[in-house]
């Protein structure tokens, strides 16, 4: 039987196999094998990806479960072997300064390091560390590989274990996020991009803290990030337009350099796929150069009043931005949990010990996130140890009470934090009762907020409350009292 025949043949079987079934892993890699057999006969370097390709989904298909076992029912262990040949198949064929090297180390090194997760074997830990190492710390790499490769090393590290060196890793990734975000023009490029460091800015702070970097260091970490997801597409439009206004030649030529970029691919799909055609070199046909963009966005944050252009705010911004009242950033990663405090004189954090993966998993996955039961459990593990860091230790006797903005990360971001006590009559160990809450999804985007309004602290003096009533909201059951709440508020407010 010939290639194409043999191949044909493999891929109906796979189409006729129910997408649950237990074999479809295996399935696909007999597939990948008759791929990788056609490319070592005629060489067609499309042959080689799509044989990569297959494997790589096997191995995402494969459920969870201890390798010894697992090898007995798929085999996993020899399917990985087999990706990783075919891996390194595909790394020999690529030149040495071509910028999908660097994706195809990435690959090759999450292959070694899912070996690794089954075998606990030393060399293939370090054989995934060394290779992600050199994708990372590609110059000539896309900047969304490299960051691929920056946050499954925090990963690997972690396992070794060593702080200094995962702290060094994450942030070479995270000091890419702005350029990444600056290569994108369309709302859903950037949506793409943000969603490849999902995460990794909170594995970042955890790392920062776990090195003795300082909270500002895992601040700036979150505000990379964390805050880019949030609001990167409104607010890059917002401080473009500012740029435009102020600089129109830069602004010219950054949308130039953003126009090439999208028009050649450089935001990949950190695929076993080429980026974009190649040349009779076997290299990208990319015609622009990655640190032109770097060196306008070091220009452009010269100017005055763009130093924090698409950027992390400075330590200076983010003290400001606490005059009002305390920020406080609750941080949430696998490594550790971490309240991150920022005061108009000073940025602190504080462990929140008590505050187990688990038990965020459980509690927000019930319906009531404000029952009596989770509120009590927000109040012992994250308000009442905050309140106190921050001088907040009692029940305020003035009229104002002190502002507090809540910045949640990850599943703590639908609790109710402003509503955390401790649950019996008569008790006054609430944050009601403590402090008036805000939410917002970053300092970044507090600050915006401020500038663009012309916002400054006031007096309440005669303002008014806006009390809104919310008896239905989709997704969640009925409040039928939110009416009756509102109207018992509405003669004091």
């Amino acid at each position: 039987m010939s290639d194409p025949e043999e191949i044909a043949k493999e891929e109906a079987i796979l189409e006729e196999i129910s997408d649950s079934h237990i074999y479809v892993p295996d399935q696909m890699f007999k597939v990948a094998h008759r791929y990788f057999t056609r490319y070592r006969r005629v060489g067609l370097m499309t042959d080689l990806d799509k044989a990569i390709s297959m494997a790589t989904k096997a191995i995402d298909l494969t459920p969870e479960m201890p390798l010894s076992d697992l090898s007995k029912k798929t085999g996993l262990s020899s399917h990985l072997q087999e990706a990783i040949r075919y891996g390194r198949e595909a790394l020999d064929t690529t030149g040495e300064n071509h910028p999908e090297r660097a994706n195809r180390l990435a690959n090759l090194g999450g292959r070694y390091g899912d070996l690794f997760w089954g075998t606990k074997e030393k060399e293939h830990l370090d054989a995934a560390i060394v290779h992600l190492e050199s994708a990372l710390n590609s110059p000539n790499a896309y900047d969304d590989t490299r960051i691929r490769a920056g946050k499954q090393l925090v990963q690997y590290y972690a396992a070794v274990p060593d702080c200094d060196k995962a702290y060094n890793a994450v942030k070479t990734a995270m000091d890419l996020v702005p350029n990444l975000i600056a290569q994108t023009t369309s709302n859903a490029d950037k949506q793409d991009a943000l969603v490849q460091v999902y995460g990794l800015s909170s594995d970042a702070a955890a790392v920062a803290l776990s090195a003795n970097k300082g909270a500002l260091s895992a601040l700036r970490f979150l505000e990379q990030g964390r805050g880019m997801m949030a609001a990167s597409v409104e607010e890059s439009r917002m401080e473009s337009l500012d740029l435009r206004a102020e600089h129109p030649e830069l602004a010219e030529r950054l949308n130039r350099l953003q126009g090439q970029i999208n028009s050649f691919g450089a935001i990949g799909s950190s695929s076993d796929e080429i980026h974009g055609p190649l040349l009779s070199d076997g290299h990208a046909n990319v015609s622009h150069d990655p640190d032109e963009l770097r060196g306008l966005l070091d220009e452009i944050r010269q100017k005055p009043g763009f130093k924090d252009f698409l950027s992390a705010p400075s330590e200076s911004s983010i003290k400001d931005a606490a005059i009002p009242g305390a920020i406080v950033v609750i941080n949430v990663s696998e490594f550790r949990r971490d309240a991150i405090l920022v005061e108009h004189n000073k940025i602190h954090s504080m462990p929140l010990p008590q505050l187990m993966t688990q038990d965020i998993r459980s509690n927000t996955q019930q319906a009531h996130t404000s029952s009596p039961k989770i509120l009590e459990w927000l109040w012992h593990t994250i308000a009442e140890p905050v309140l106190g860091a921050i001088a907040i230790n009692g029940v305020s006797s003035e009229e104002r009470l002190p502002r507090i903005w809540w910045i949640p990360t990850g599943l703590l971001s639908i609790d109710p934090l402003h509503a955390a006590d401790q649950h019996y009559k008569g008790s006054r160990n609430t944050v009601i009762d403590r402090a008036m809450s805000s939410y917002s999804s970053s300092i970044r985007a507090i600050i915006r907020t401020r500038g663009r309004a012309g916002l400054n602290p006031v007096p309440l003096g005669n303002e008014r409350a806006v009390l809104v009533s919310m008896e239905r909201t989709p997704g969640y059951s009925t409040v039928l009292s939110a009416g009756k709440e509102i109207a018992q508020l509405r003669p004091i407010c």
